[in-house]
């Protein structure tokens, strides 16, 4: 299945998607919904529980079916919404639906977290971000090149 603007795609039970800031390819393995086999087996665990909580519960047993789908789609969407946040930037889809500045926030931590973790632009100076004088490397001078600033293009040719 194919959305009008061609960002998402189904395929066999599959979500396959570019992540809208670094158009990284991302594919999840959940069902985008509830299917058919998860209500038989919402089924199969409410008889269960029907006939086992029959002395204590009586006719009022039989509706442990819908808690038991709550706690599915509690768990089921919980497990999406992990799934759809990008790794390499940090993007999560749900975040920006309801609050573009937490996503930003967010996104600013992950690279901050990135930057500090795997040792990124150490012993580059930086015009708008603060490294660590400790992670520095001695640059000489015939190495020696101007700042980089985040914010602004890359020089042209």
């Amino acid at each position: 299945m194919v959305t009008r603007d061609g960002f998402v795609h189904r395929r066999r039970g599959k979500i396959h998607f570019f992540c809208p800031v670094c158009k990284d390819h991302k594919s999840t393995k959940l069902d985008k919904n509830v299917g058919w086999k998860h209500h038989a087996g919402f089924g199969l665990a409410s008889a269960a529980f029907t006939i086992l909580g029959w002395p204590i519960f009586g006719m009022r047993a039989m509706f442990f079916y819908f808690p038991i789908w709550m706690g599915f789609e509690l768990v089921h969407r919980m497990r999406k919404r992990v799934a759809l946040v990008c790794e390499s930037c940090g993007f999560d889809p749900f975040l920006y639906k309801s609050d573009v500045e937490r996503t930003r926030e967010a996104m600013r931590k992950h690279w901050q977290a990135k930057i500090e973790k795997e040792n990124w632009y150490a012993g580059v100076k930086l015009k708008n971000y603060k490294t660590n004088p400790k992670d520095a490397v001695p640059v000489s001078a015939e190495e020696s090149r101007p700042p980089v600033r985040l914010d602004s293009p890359p020089p042209g040719p």
